[in-house]
């Protein structure tokens, strides 16, 4: 069981109902997790693409069945193109890699929050320790980060240019209207 170490674990101390139970837990999970995804992600890019931030096409509504079904053919359709350009471990590695990426977002963004002085009616909850549980969620991912290949970095920064293009790309489009609508009124 060198592929799967936490049920040669199990194994080890509870035994082969040990593994069993933890393997079946662990695909319990896993499809859990990827009907959700499966159910939200294309509702995503349905409400990104009416707020401007995607292509418009995203945003189209199936007549019958009202699901916003290009977004689902979209995502299903990347969803293939990237299952079969790599292997699972790659494709795991990456996307491990990306959130590792908006994990530190939200932990800068809490240091930044935390940091601003601003008026509120309720106490804020405040982590005991100051700063030192950021810092380390940072350290962390910065450690995890750097155990990337060079191939799975450069991976990773091209799907995030490529996902920075998009967004900039429909920004300036979104303003363009905006300036037309203003300019015919």
């Amino acid at each position: 069981m060198k592929d799967a170490p936490l049920a040669a674990v199990a194994e080890q101390i509870v035994g082969p109902v040990g593994a069993t139970i933890l393997l079946l837990a662990a695909t319990i999970s896993c499809f859990g997790l990827n009907s959700g995804d499966i159910l939200a992600t294309p509702r995503l890019l349905f409400a990104g693409a009416n707020d401007g931030m995607f292509p418009k096409f995203l945003s189209k509504v199936h007549p019958k069945y009202a699901t916003p079904y290009m977004a689902i053919i979209t995502y299903a359709s990347l969803i293939f193109i990237f299952s079969v350009s790599g292997s699972f471990k790659e494709l795991a590695i990456l996307a491990s890699a990306s959130i590792l990426l908006v994990y530190l977002a939200v932990i800068l963004a809490t240091i930044k929050l935390r940091t601003k002085k601003q008026e509120v009616s309720v106490k804020p909850f405040r982590i005991p320790g100051g700063l030192i549980i950021p810092f380390i969620g940072i350290a962390a991912i910065v450690w995890l980060l750097t155990s990337l290949s060079k191939w799975e970095i450069l991976s990773t920064v091209i799907f995030i240019a490529v996902v920075c293009v998009i967004y900039f790309v429909m920004k300036k489009v979104k303003s363009n209207l905006q300036k037309e609508i203003k300019f015919k009124n």
